[in-house]
């Protein structure tokens, strides 16, 4: 694994490239603030609207890692879980 700071990588790629890690962390901020955004106003508290933004993001980042795929009807149910259960 690869390090760069105080992020792990599996391997080298476009984020060894100040430029696109710049970009990327901007991006990841912009869909974390949209989602807490979301939450916030349907009812979540601060704390909560935040961690549920990290865990619905990770949630979404991660099944595109997985084999075989997660279906979006599941990864959509699995969604709706992770809302449930802290709403």
């Amino acid at each position: 694994m690869h390090r760069r700071g105080s992020k792990w990588r599996s391997a080298p790629g476009a984020l060894d490239d100040p430029l696109a890690e710049a970009a990327k962390e901007r991006v990841d901020a912009a869909r974390l603030g949209y989602l807490r955004t979301l939450l916030l106003e349907n009812g979540y508290t601060d704390a909560d609207a935040r961690q549920t933004a990290q865990i619905l993001y990770l949630l979404v980042l991660g099944a595109g890692d997985m084999l075989p795929p997660v279906p979006p009807d599941e990864l959509r149910e699995l969604a709706r879980w992770v809302c449930h259960e802290r709403a």
